[in-house]
């Protein structure tokens, strides 16, 4: 495994190239760096003190907006919901909500149902971090932020690429994947995201889109991965990570705090939208999978036995 030092760095690399990814300038990267790694300092001290997943979670959802909250309520030229977005993907139970999945379609129920509940209990720890985060700013006179602006990203599709390439290196370090697997799963990242960015040109719309680029990172990520002797998800979950939607988890978050009723009708439509996006990367994930099965069936396979039918 790498030393703590190493994955906290990553962490807060992976916050920054996904905020620059999503169309964050070099002050909004920045500070999504410096926040994450406070992040996973306090997640880490907290889970050392034997505080439940439920609590560190909402802790490291709290400290990742707040500190965006802050820093727009001191005029800094940022757009917190970006800020706010690397940091919460690299603590989202991204394995989990795959790994639940995969072994719903696998046959494997009651352990997918166990794997789903603890995912959404920790979905739903992050998230209370967030409202409370907003709300304890809005009370100190934070200004409001404009969560309607749209995605517009800054670079050339080449710089979102190496982005990408980078983003998935960095998270597959936090997942503690071998040395040797760092570079596939970064490129089977950018592969993906190549099918992502045509999908998107085409206009397919933000549910299928998704589903598009999980699919070949799945099924890349399965090959990639039984040749090396590691299972599926080793490669496909850091590489499918800048699919994941945190931009629009913090948006639903943020108008569900702020109180209206429009507000709130509107956040919890983000949040829905947030969660569908989410099961619909895991399922073109374990998709991806399924369909590489016949071309890997001499590999040596990690994953259980499907169950026989009677």
């Amino acid at each position: 495994p790498y030393p703590r030092w190493l994955v906290t760095i990553a962490g807060a690399a992976f916050a920054s190239l996904f905020a620059a990814f999503l169309g964050a300038p070099i002050w909004d990267a920045l500070l999504g760096f410096g926040s994450t790694i406070l992040v996973l300092l306090t997640m880490r001290q907290l889970a050392v003190w034997r505080v439940p997943e439920y609590f560190g979670l909402a802790a490291g959802g709290f400290v990742a907006t707040f500190i965006a909250m802050a820093a727009f309520a001191l005029e800094m030229p940022i757009a917190p919901s970006i800020v706010v977005a690397g940091g919460l993907m690299i603590i989202l139970p991204s394995a989990r909500i795959v790994s639940a999945i995969q072994d719903a379609i696998n046959g494997f129920p009651i352990t997918s149902a166990g794997r789903l509940v603890s995912a959404m209990i920790a979905f739903a720890g992050m998230t209370s971090g967030i409202m409370a985060a907003v709300v304890t700013a809005d009370m100190l006179g934070a200004p409001p932020i404009e969560v309607a602006q749209g995605l517009t990203r800054l670079y050339h599709p080449t710089v979102l690429i190496a982005l990408v390439f980078l983003a998935a290196m960095a998270a597959a370090i936090v997942e503690q994947t071998s040395v040797r697997m760092l570079l596939p799963t970064g490129a089977i990242s950018a592969l993906g995201f190549s099918v992502y960015y045509a999908g998107e040109l085409l206009g397919l719309g933000e549910r299928i889109i998704p589903i598009l680029g999980a699919t070949v990172v799945g099924a890349l990520g399965r090959v990639v991965a039984l040749r090396m002797g590691a299972p599926q998800l080793v490669v496909a979950v850091p590489a499918m990570m800048f699919m994941l939607p945190g931009l629009m988890i913090f948006r639903g978050m943020y108008q569900i705090a702020m109180g209206s009723s429009t507000e709130l009708i509107g956040g919890i439509a983000e949040l829905f939208n947030a969660l569908i996006i989410i099961l619909a990367i895991a399922a073109g994930i374990v998709l991806g999978d399924v369909c590489m099965r016949p071309l890997t069936s001499s590999l040596q396979s990690n994953e259980r036995a499907r169950p026989r039918t009677r």
